[in-house]
């Protein structure tokens, strides 16, 4: 896929894994470059589920304006949500969300090869990102890691899956 592909603001949904082909982002993309994007997502009930950054080269299929990307658009509406205001102005989109990301407090997961990490993100340059991480189930302190930018397939930041965790965090303070 190219970046020349990619309509911005228009309702669809973005597939990245060929091997599920029933898989997918639904949303808004909102800022892409030559090789980054980052959706507004969507979930399945129409409701806010925070910003998605993805690679470009992994995209493989994209529908807009498609019978679910119409159905997800319109629950949106008509349960009023709305996305924080974020508008990612930077050269590099994971370094632009990732800063969105720690002066908001939000929890971001990071999706790598194999697996995968939650957590405050701590710091960050053009090779790295550190995240005090929390365990995926009990929100219990993880550790801190550092991974290479390099290695990372997805950044999702303040989805259900983190607002959950963050919310579960809270409650052991």
């Amino acid at each position: 896929m190219e970046e020349k592909d990619l309509l911005l603001n228009q309702i669809c949904s973005l597939y990245f894994d060929k091997e599920e082909n029933s898989a997918h982002l639904t949303g808004y993309i909102i800022a892409k470059n030559n090789d980054e994007l980052i959706c507004k997502h969507i979930n399945q009930r129409g409701e806010y589920d925070g910003y998605i950054w993805s690679r470009v080269s992994d995209l493989y299929r994209i529908s807009y304006n498609g019978k679910y990307d119409r159905k997800i658009a319109k629950l949106y509406n008509y349960k009023k949500q709305k996305h924080p205001d974020y508008n990612p102005k930077g050269k590099s989109l994971a370094k632009d969300l990732l800063a969105y990301a720690r002066q908001n407090g939000y929890l971001v997961s990071i999706e790598l090869n194999t697996d995968g990490i939650t957590g405050w993100v701590r710091d960050f340059s053009n090779t790295k990102v550190v995240i005090e991480c929390l365990d995926s189930y009990y929100a219990d302190s993880d550790g801190i890691e550092t991974v290479s930018i390099d290695e990372v397939n997805t950044i999702s930041c303040d989805t259900d899956f983190e607002q959950d965790l963050l919310i579960i965090s809270k409650m052991k303070k």
